[in-house]
């Protein structure tokens, strides 16, 4: 054992200078060698934004790191991976046509005999659109009963100034807000809250909610009854036999929608009032109608009735003729007495 450490010895110092020098002279050449040898390296490139043009809106995430694979001289590409190597990229959006940023190998100012060999991503979308306003009105509909109407309906605010991009502006006529059904009625108040317009909107005044006031009324309808009698009131009609002509009329009503639909016909009394006798003339009479409600109005058809003894012929023509010429004097016939 004692001979190998000496044998080892004796290799390692005889001519020693003759060995560090060899030894400095390989690792020279291996370096020298590897230098030149290409590797492969990455650079992160962080982009900047400038000069937005004022009446435009971005609509989409910008994209602000670029990552680039580089080719290269061993040493050069060596440094790189042990350090942070960035660069900057500069963006004009004033400048950016369509919907996208182009990137090529010329953009980046990259060390001598360092090539770029890939890009990503090898484009930077920036989707930018034209600023619009407009004035837009609110939307409700709102529903109740048949037997009710609703007269009117005021939202506070009515309108708001919408903002934003505009494809997105030009496609909203009006804020829509939920549908609302009310049962009762008189006057209703909600709180409504806004509806989300979409992406990039913006509206004013600043509100999240609105105000409602609903006024429902009942509703009004029209009716026909058909051939109801008419009846004769007064202190002259009492024991006496008396004809109308026509006996029957119709009657339209008009008036809150669901007592009208609940109405039996014989509820109405159409009437005429008799202050004195007819006679021998005929008297016309206005009908009027019982049994309907104050707020009610209504039409008779027809509007007058003749009323008249049963003994009083109803057509006058006839006997006036008759009694004209009974009253013409006879002419004597030729021959007779004087």
């Amino acid at each position: 054992m004692r001979r190998f450490f000496s044998f080892l010895a004796k290799a390692v110092i005889d001519d020693w200078q003759l060995k560090v020098m060899s030894f400095v002279i390989a690792v020279a050449l291996f370096f020298m060698v590897r230098s030149d040898k290409d590797a492969e390296g990455v650079i992160y490139i962080n982009v900047d934004y400038i000069n937005k043009p004022a009446n435009h809106m971005i609509l989409n995430d910008l994209n602000y790191n670029v990552r680039i694979v580089v080719n290269g001289p061993w040493a050069l590409i060596k440094k790189i991976n042990k350090t942070t190597y960035t660069k900057r990229l500069t963006v004009d959006l004033g400048r950016v046509g369509g919907d996208r940023y182009e990137l090529d190998t010329t953009m980046f100012d990259l060390p001598r005999n360092i090539k770029v060999s890939s890009i990503s991503p090898q484009y930077l979308p920036v989707k930018m659109e034209p600023i619009l306003k407009r004035i837009i009105p609110m939307n409700l509909k709102v529903s109740t009963d048949r037997f009710f109407h609703v007269s009117e309906v005021k939202i506070t605010p009515n309108k708001f100034k919408i903002s934003g991009p505009k494809s997105a502006v030009v496609s909203i006529v009006d804020i829509p807000l939920p549908p609302l059904h009310v049962k009762t009625e008189g006057v209703t108040e909600k709180e409504i809250p806004l509806p989300e317009l979409g992406p990039n909107i913006t509206i004013e005044p600043n509100l999240t909610k609105v105000q409602v006031k609903i006024f429902v009324d009942r509703a009004v309808s029209s009716r026909k009854f058909s051939g109801v009698s008419v009846n004769i009131e007064g202190s002259q009609a009492e024991n006496q036999e008396l004809q109308i002509t026509p006996s029957v009329v119709d009657i339209y009503v008009e008036g809150d929608k669901k007592t009208l639909y609940s109405m039996a016909p014989s509820k109405l009394r159409p009437i005429v009032y008799l202050n004195r006798l007819p006679g021998d003339e005929l008297i016309w009479l206005n009908v009027s109608v019982k049994g309907l409600p104050s707020s009610f109005s209504y039409r008779v058809q027809p509007a007058r009735v003749q009323v008249s003894t049963k003994k009083t012929p109803v057509t006058t023509a006839k006997p006036e003729t008759n009694r004209k010429k009974a009253l013409q004097p006879v002419q004597p016939k030729a021959g007779g007495q004087k």
